[in-house]
C-alpha cells in the first residue's frame, strides 16, 4: 500500500504533467489557428475574381450543340461505346486507344477522350 508521501508525489507529478499538456494543447491550438489563416488567405486568392471575363460552361456547350446544332448525343454515344469497347471495360480496361484517341475508363465509364501524340 503506498505511503501518503507516495500519493503527495504521484499528485505533483501528475499536476505537472497536466500542465505541460495544457501547455501544449495551447501551442498546437495556436498553430491550428495560424495554419487555418494562412489556408484561409490561400482560398481567398484562388477566388475567382470578377475581372469582367466571360466564358461559357462544358455543359452549356454540350447543350448548345445538341439543342441549337442538332446533335444527336444518343448517336454519339453509340458510335463511341462500341460492343467491343464494351467488352473490354467489362475485361476491366483502364483506357482504350481508338485510332489517334484514347478513351480512359474509370468505374466502367469512359470519362475523357485524350489526342494520342504520334
Amino acid at each position: 500500500m503506498k505511503s501518503r508521501k507516495q500519493f503527495e508525489d504521484e499528485l505533483k507529478t501528475l499536476t505537472k504533467e497536466i500542465s505541460n499538456a495544457k501547455d501544449s494543447v495551447s501551442m498546437w491550438q495556436r498553430t491550428l489557428s495560424n495554419l487555418e489563416k494562412r489556408q484561409a488567405a490561400v482560398i481567398q486568392e484562388l477566388a475567382p475574381k470578377n475581372d469582367g471575363s466571360v466564358g461559357i460552361s462544358d455543359h452549356a456547350l454540350v447543350r448548345y450543340m445538341e439543342r441549337g446544332l442538332g446533335f444527336n448525343l444518343d448517336d454519339i454515344r453509340s458510335q463511341i461505346l462500341t460492343s467491343d469497347r464494351i467488352s473490354a471495360i467489362r475485361a476491366g480496361a483502364n483506357s482504350i486507344k481508338v485510332g489517334g484517341i484514347k478513351f480512359l475508363v474509370r468505374d466502367g465509364t469512359i470519362t475523357t477522350a485524350v489526342d494520342l501524340i504520334p
